[in-house]
């Protein structure tokens, strides 16, 4: 009894071994798998070994369901890029499969990794699929990545990495992330054109160079087709899956005390990132900030302990104009230069010191935003969308110096519809400021072409105000300057040379001529291209009265250029005024005297004037040359001539088909079929007679003839002159002056008088 006491005794002193934890067994079990790896040499023989496959299975098992941690990740990444060429490319890429982190990939990994892939890439032959599958997993990682800074100093050999095909799109996407404005070069810029070129227009290659162009506008000078909804694809969703699942299993544990840290961070970027994608599917305008203002949050320093020469001055602190002026090459424009849209402070900036760059951002922002835009005939998009379009008239109006609607013309005009926000493109229109007749005509007379004659009346009068107020816009803005220098040279020079009006004479421009004959001939082209699509229009409408009366202020402008605006142009829309000649309309018909009776005044300026220009016609328009205008003038007279001699004797003198030399052509020209040659008289079209002027001449007769008596508007012929001024009293002056300037007896009488 003694000795089963002292055994018993001796068992209670003895300490009792504790049950190992599964989580020890599993670590254990993984940690023994991974170093019968380890331990592999060439002699080794893998097929048919046991203790091999149940090592990989292991591995398999424990990073399926628990994950890895970051030594173990380092580890297992160690043996798949280990030189040993037992181990099958099949192996290597199922245990790439296994690299899920429980949850932080060391930055070192990912490195080596890196490192192991550039060395397949500069080789023959090549990087295989598990070099692919690695790149791939990095992107899968790439949240949950310790660091970047390592890793981003790797970015120049991973550019490497897009001269092979199989590792292009997974490339171009970890670049895309990785991606800092430092990072933008030229060369760089040109290999991925030229891969373009190559491979073809890749959703990887447009992402890339889309982020390119967003840091460096002025290095991408193409333009990119926003035709890939997507620019990278999702791969391996089920592997993606199982790491996530993996990560917030363990952040749900707190198995590390970081993870919280860590997650709310990547919470942060991603709602950061949503954020920034629902503001541009809002199309809302950035808020302005200071890139200074961020290095010092980012830091916690204040700017003014910057070095001197990266010192800045944010716009936001200058409150005057003279501020402005004493620090116009220390203003610093905002990161989102998009703000300029709604900030006046900006614009001011803008106007006073414009940068080339900056422009070009601006545009291309402009264009980005309003690629799509017209394709959503959402209600709330389609409020946004008239807000911005608001926002960039106002700026267009606000800073003349520089245009910035071409690109949104160029991708918006092709794809408008011509009814939602009619008024507002219509207005940007007329800010178009073209460097080329060309430019102009791919931009928006060729968009406005094919709207034209698919809309109605009212679409066409609304197309022909905006393209006339472009017309005046481009000869106010070319020639603005011109007059204002030879009115100072005049008071200068000569102050005592002045016509017989009293007027100032006008010498030759100071500006370049290159420049002035590229602009007189873009006015020039847009007049006789207006005057061919008013025509068909007109034809189409049967006359309307709305298009005749936009088209009577286009024709005013046309034969005011030469007196007001001091364009050295005089051009004849031969076609408009030949159609509105027959119009039935009397205010018509009196607004086209007058326009004939301007474009008088501007022939007799071009004569007694010492300044060369171009006198022509429409249909003469392309053969004209700026350079030599000499020999225009006499083809000009010569179409106003005979223009005038129709219309004097078809309102006036009742000889509508008379006998004409050659040289004067005439629209009357022709004999009228033999059924009609009784009933058409030539005073067929008097101011008595006209179909436009039956209701004048009806209301005449019933005021000077006696109840009873029968009228006839012939009977008018014989008072030609009373019934002028009952014209006049009538608001029609434009008939009795008309005739007083272009008759020679009336003027002679006048003179005598």
């Amino acid at each position: 009894m003694a000795s089963v006491l002292t055994r018993s005794m001796s068992l209670e002193s003895s300490p009792q071994l504790e049950p190992e934890s599964p989580s020890k067994r599993r670590s254990s079990a993984l940690n023994n798998a991974m170093s019968f790896f380890l331990q592999l040499d060439a002699n080794t023989v893998l097929r048919g070994n046991v203790k091999f496959h149940l090592s990989v299975d292991h591995i398999v098992k424990h990073a399926m369901n628990h994950g890895l941690t970051r030594e173990q990740i380092t580890t297992l990444i160690k043996i798949i890029v280990h030189p040993n060429t037992k181990i099958s490319q099949a192996i290597r890429t199922k245990l790439v499969k296994c690299l899920v982190p429980s949850s932080k990939v060391p930055q070192s990994a990912v490195v080596r990794v890196i490192s192991w892939i550039s060395t397949r890439v500069f080789s023959d032959p090549g990087p295989t699929n598990l070099h692919s599958v690695l790149l791939r997993w990095i992107l899968l990682i790439y949240d949950y990545i310790d660091g970047y800074d390592q890793l981003h100093k790797l970015y120049d050999i991973i550019f490497c990495f897009i001269h092979s095909y199989l590792l292009l799109p997974h490339a171009c996407h970890l670049l895309f992330l990785l991606t800092r404005k430092h990072d933008v070069k030229l060369f760089k810029v040109q290999q991925l054109l030229q891969l373009t070129r190559k491979v073809g227009p890749e959703s990887c290659i447009i992402g890339l160079l889309t982020i390119y162009k967003v840091f460096c506008p002025h290095l991408v000078p193409m333009k990119l087709e926003h035709t890939h909804k997507v620019y990278f694809k999702a791969h391996d969703s089920t592997w993606r899956s199982t790491i996530q699942e993996i990560v917030a299993a363990n952040q749900a544990a707190g198995d590390d005390n970081g993870l919280d840290t860590d997650r709310a961070e990547i919470k942060i970027r991603k709602e950061k990132a949503f954020i920034q994608k629902s503001k541009r599917q809002k199309l809302l305008v950035p808020e302005p900030h200071s890139a200074s203002e961020e290095i010092s949050k980012e830091t916690d320093l204040n700017t003014t302990s910057l070095p001197s020469d990266f010192e800045h001055i944010h716009y936001a602190q200058l409150d005057s104009f003279s501020a402005y002026l004493e620090a116009l090459d220390k203003i610093e424009y905002p990161s989102q230069i998009a703000a300029a849209l709604k900030d006046k402070k900006l614009q001011l900036l803008l106007s006073c010191h414009p940068d080339q760059i900056v422009i070009t951002r601006l545009c291309l922002w402009i264009q980005h935003v309003f690629a799509f835009g017209f394709r959503n005939t959402d209600k709330d998009e389609c409020e946004k969308y008239e807000q911005l379009l608001q926002m960039l008239l106002s700026f267009s109006q606000n800073v003349q110096s520089f245009s910035v609607v071409e690109g949104f013309l160029e991708c918006s005009l092709p794809l408008w519809d011509g009814q939602r926000f009619t008024p507002l493109i219509f207005s940007l229109i007329t800010c178009f400021k073209p460097s080329t007749y060309n430019e102009l005509h791919y931009c928006v007379l060729d968009p406005l072409h094919r709207l034209f004659f698919s809309c109605d009346v009212y679409f066409k009068s609304m197309c022909i105000t905006a393209l006339t107020k472009l017309l005046h816009n481009l000869s106010i803005i070319n020639y603005g300057n011109m007059s204002s220098q030879e009115e100072q040279t005049q008071q200068e020079g000569n102050k005592s040379a002045r016509d017989a009006t009293g007027d100032t004479v006008l010498n030759q421009t100071h500006l370049p001529s290159s420049t002035l004959d590229n602009i007189q001939s873009i006015l020039l082209k847009l007049i006789s291209f207006l005057d061919a699509v008013i025509v068909a229009g007109m034809m189409m409408e049967d006359d309307h009265y709305l298009l005749q009366m936009t088209t009577l202020d286009f024709l005013e402008l046309v034969s005011s250029l030469f007196q007001k605006c001091h364009i050295p142009l005089v051009c004849l829309p031969l076609r408009v005024l030949h159609r509105l000649l027959l119009s039935d309309c009397p205010a018509t018909l009196a607004r086209l005297c007058e326009v004939i009776n301007s474009f008088r005044e501007a022939f007799t300026a071009v004569r007694s004037n010492r300044r060369d220009a171009v006198t022509c016609d429409t249909t003469l328009a392309n053969q004209v040359s700026v350079l030599y205008p000499t020999g225009s003038k006499s083809k000009g007279v010569d179409k106003f001539n005979g223009l005038l001699l129709d219309i004097m004797g078809m309102l006036w003198q009742g000889r509508l088909f008379q006998e004409r030399s050659n040289k004067l052509e005439s629209i009357f020209h022709f004999k009228p079929p033999l059924h009609l040659a009784d009933k058409i008289k030539d005073n067929a079209l008097t101011i008595y007679m006209g179909p436009a002027f039956l209701g004048l001449a009806y209301k005449f007769l019933k005021e000077t003839q006696r109840e009873e008596k029968k009228i006839h508007p012939l009977q008018i012929e014989p008072f030609k002159d009373r019934y002028l001024l009952f014209l006049e009293r009538e608001n029609f002056p434009e008939f009795k002056k008309l005739v007083s300037t272009n008759i020679k007896s009336r003027i002679d009488k006048s003179a005598h008088l």
